[in-house]
């Protein structure tokens, strides 16, 4: 069975030890990379762990960072290994114009990030921007949770389900298992909700138990959940290893690996 790693983070060549020197002055040690931040160092890191494919979800923290990442992901539409999202901004002048050109582009979803975006999911003032998502049908990917130098955030339960009272949307993506626990705490099953959740960041933290994600997991339904990293701050090799250990059904681990994402993305 292939193996998709859905929650990655690369950056161009010339700028991604500049963003790791800038996460290790954010957020000290923990801030430093398993492996270089480029698509290169990551396509060689798939090599060495059989993972196929790699799905990078960029974040623009300005509204005028959008056109220059999206101009470089772009690069990277049609390859065979890496699926490139686009970058979005809650505060993104004209989206449906934006929207409509990253649908066009070819891009499958975008990422957006409360935290470093500096807004919360159920924001009336974002509603143009999530309904020019839905329109076209692109994956609308959502951190959830706690951040490495966010320790309390605002209550994502309440959160997504406001925004989900609004937009019911089945082709959203909570990351790091929906964000319902503090960054370093067993999550909080949710089930329910609509879309998918993926594994992003917790597979990598021993301190996490086996059972917690599984019953996450089982909580929110297998055929919903997405195998991701977090790469480059938690590899795909550790967290292949890491999930291999779970208790999963062989067609659980099937699913989660490849197939949920395989019908998400339209491979």
């Amino acid at each position: 069975m292939p193996i998709i790693d859905c929650h990655v983070h690369c950056w161009d060549d010339r700028i991604a030890t500049l963003v790791e020197a800038s996460e290790l002055r954010r957020i000290g040690p923990q801030g430093a990379f398993k492996i270089p931040g480029t698509v290169g160092a990551l396509l060689k890191h798939f090599d060495s762990c059989a993972v196929d494919k790699g799905v990078i979800l960029p974040v623009a923290t300005k509204p005028r960072q959008v056109d220059t990442i999206n101009r470089w992901a772009s690069r990277y539409l049609g390859h065979e290994r890496i699926v490139p999202f686009a970058a979005i901004h809650p505060d993104t002048p004209d989206p449906a114009r934006t929207v409509a050109d990253i649908a066009a582009a070819g891009f499958k979803g975008v990422k957006m990030h409360p935290l470093l975006q500096h807004f919360r999911p159920q924001d009336e003032s974002i509603f143009p921007l999530y309904e020019a998502i839905i329109e076209h049908g692109l994956v609308l990917v959502f951190h959830s949770g706690t951040g490495l130098d966010t320790p309390s955030v605002p209550d994502w339960k309440t959160d997504f389900d406001a925004f989900f009272a609004h937009y019911p949307y089945e082709r959203t993506v909570l990351a790091h298992l929906g964000g319902n626990g503090a960054l370093y705490a067993d999550p909080t099953p949710m089930p329910g909700r609509p879309g998918y959740i993926d594994l992003a960041w917790y597979l990598g933290i021993d301190r996490i138990s086996d059972e917690s994600i599984v019953t996450a997991c089982r909580a929110h339904g297998c055929d919903r959940v997405l195998f991701g990293s977090d790469s480059p701050w938690v590899t795909t090799a550790a967290s292949l290893e890491r999930f291999r250990r779970l208790d999963f059904t062989q067609q659980e681990q099937d699913a989660i690996l490849y197939s949920n994402a395989a019908r998400l993305l339209g491979l």
